[in-house]
């Protein structure tokens, strides 16, 4: 199931501010398994973001970089 990127962040910032666990969250915000929200949670914590154009992006850049 796709997520709107709005969700995606609304859900990794509850889970960061509150003491909700991946479940709890899961269930609040009806996502049909709580590795979605831990998925999106360890991508936010990396680079800051859950949207997947700029993890794209992002990794675009870095193998640039690493071609340089």
């Amino acid at each position: 199931m796709e997520y709107d990127d709005d969700l995606r962040e609304q859900v990794v910032l509850d889970y960061i501010n509150s003491n909700l666990g991946y479940q709890k969250i899961a269930d609040k915000y009806f996502i049909e398994s709580w590795k979605t929200v831990e998925t999106w949670v360890r991508k936010y914590k990396s680079i800051g973001t859950t949207n997947n154009q700029k993890i794209k992006d992002h990794e675009i850049n870095y193998q640039k970089r690493y071609e340089i």
